[in-house]
């Protein structure tokens, strides 16, 4: 089994680590030029706010609703991606970091001595503690399914920060939940190709017969195909 740990609102997260009074508030971070929006908290998403919104655009809702702005700061937030992989790493046996804020666990093994989610309950708990950066995770046998159970972590509260697609059921369920955008490795090109065939939905895009999905898309569409049923297959190397 494969985990995707993703830092909620990582910048956001970061900057309120400095500022513990911004809990609870709305808060944004701005792109290196202040051109944009580039990461913002829940109580800024339900101001109206989204990520790439022009900051010039939104400053008079953001003085209005008195939302705390930074600047980027990207040597502290890589500085404290660095803490939070460095307990993933001590965690579990192998970790492939993804991105500043995203990195996959290799569970393979633990399964043995461990329940996974409260294993990686425990984990979410280090991290919180050690590092004050809230973390979700998904597990389940596939990357693209463990990018989908950590959507589910971070949305719903039941899931207790950890969401494992571990069988069938739940898979289907959970696909049948998302948008066909919400699917990571899914580009524009390829989501315009697929609801233009009536294909909205991640569950749809799965039940597609295989030989038609790889006569229509290209190899890292087929891919995911494979990741959405379970079959391990994607390399993040191979994915923008």
């Amino acid at each position: 089994m494969i985990a995707l740990v993703d830092c909620n609102s990582f910048f956001c997260s970061v900057e309120k680590v400095f500022h513990p009074g911004l809990e609870g508030k709305p808060v944004c971070v701005l792109s290196s030029n202040d051109g944009c929006i580039v990461a913002l908290t829940p109580e800024a998403k339900a101001l109206g706010l989204r990520r790439g919104d022009p900051f010039f655009k939104k400053k008079e809702l953001i003085r209005r609703h008195q939302v705390r702005v930074f600047s980027s700061n990207l040597t502290l937030y890589a500085a404290m991606s660095k803490r939070v992989n460095h307990i993933l790493q001590e965690s579990v046996p192998r970790t492939d970091v993804y991105s500043i804020d995203e990195s996959f666990l290799y569970l393979d093994g633990l399964e043995v001595h461990y329940d996974l989610e409260d294993y990686m309950r425990d984990v979410v708990r280090k991290v919180k503690l050690y590092t004050d950066i809230p973390v979700s995770v998904g597990i389940a046998p596939t990357k693209t399914l463990a990018k989908v159970g950590s959507k589910f972590a971070k949305l719903y509260k039941g899931y207790r920060s950890v969401c494992m697609i571990d069988t069938d059921l739940k898979r289907r369920k959970a696909l049948s939940l998302l948008s066909l955008s919400d699917v990571w490795g899914i580009g524009a090109q390829t989501l315009l190709k697929l609801t233009s065939q009536g294909i909205h939905s991640p569950l749809e895009f799965a039940n597609r017969p295989e030989q038609r999905v790889r006569s229509q898309l290209s190899r890292p569409g087929w891919q995911t195909w494979q990741d959405l049923n379970g079959i391990p297959c994607i390399d993040t190397s191979e994915v923008a």
